[in-house]
């Protein structure tokens, strides 16, 4: 030091100091940040829901009230709130057939409603859908569909390529109960080609990637499947032979089913409750993450 040198009162600063700093500035005010007051969100891109409800026969079962059919409805129709403008919601329904109600839409009304409407006929004689459920046939249906409306937008559906897509998933609402896989009555050989149906639609699903999110409902205490005929009248709503046929069989969840679909297909269940035992549980939890 010498006299009358002036310095700075906070020490010595090098000019290459002022520059990183000012450099620093200058790029976090071209990138305009903006904090929110609550806690910031990604934005996400348009997402493609197929809802899928299970309306085979074990679904009147009312171990979860009213029916495990009516909180099935109940839980999909949780589902709107989640959705944005651009989103789109396809609508099947499965038992020992598969239908398609809805193609994928942006028409949100006209799917809740016709869901809304989705019920058991006044007598089960003539409804083919209601007889056991059809895990193969709904998967196979689902994707077929798919590949329908895709390659229609894309203008030429018979040369249409499937392609892997990362915003389509599919919601499942079901007991699992899957008789065709796991009855011990069926011809070895009828379960071989079931199973081998099965593998190959899950194998397609993983092609195009559309993960299942199954929603399971109902007990592991279960109904009797006699009490799923109640209401209807023997020989003029359903066959005569399934009173005994039934006798002494009950009707419970079946979640390494619908867990088995899940990690088919490359879907996780950990984290929330995705089984509803009782009318007050809802899977909304669950859902909003998916």
């Amino acid at each position: 030091e010498t006299y009358g040198s002036k310095y700075p009162l906070i020490g010595r600063v090098k000019l290459w100091g002022f520059a990183l700093a000012s450099l620093a500035l200058m790029i976090l005010a071209l990138a305009k940040p903006v904090v929110p007051d609550t806690v910031v969100k990604p934005v996400r891109g348009n997402i493609e829901i197929v809802l899928v409800i299970d309306r085979s026969i074990s679904m009147r079962a009312d171990d979860v009230k009213e029916s495990r059919l009516e909180i099935a409805k109940r839980e999909a129709a949780g589902v709107m709130p989640f959705l944005a403008e651009g989103d789109k919601v396809a609508l099947f329904v499965f038992g020992r057939d598969s239908n398609r109600k809805i193609y994928l839409t942006e028409r949100f009304d006209v799917t809740f409603d016709r869901l809304a409407r989705i019920n058991f006929r006044p007598t089960l004689d003539g409804d083919e859908t209601v007889w056991d459920s059809d895990f193969a046939t709904m998967l196979e249906s689902i994707y077929q569909s798919m590949d329908r409306q895709d390659g229609f937008i894309e203008g030429d559906v018979k040369k249409y390529q499937p392609k892997k897509r990362s915003n389509r998933i599919v919601i499942l609402f079901s007991d699992g109960e899957d008789q065709y896989r796991k009855d011990s009555f069926l011809e070895s050989y009828e379960r071989r080609g079931y199973v081998k149906r099965l593998e190959g639609a899950l194998a397609e699903f993983r092609k195009r990637g559309l993960k299942i999110y199954p929603v399971g409902i109902g007990t592991a205490r279960g109904v009797s499947w006699l009490s799923l005929l109640r209401g209807y009248r023997s020989t003029m709503d359903y066959p005569y032979y399934l009173v005994e046929e039934w006798g002494g069989k009950f009707s419970r969840i079946d979640r390494e089913n619908l867990m088995f679909l899940a990690s088919s297909t490359g879907a996780t269940l950990a984290g929330h409750i995705w089984v509803i035992g009782n009318r007050t549980t809802t899977a909304k939890v669950y859902l909003n993450d998916l």
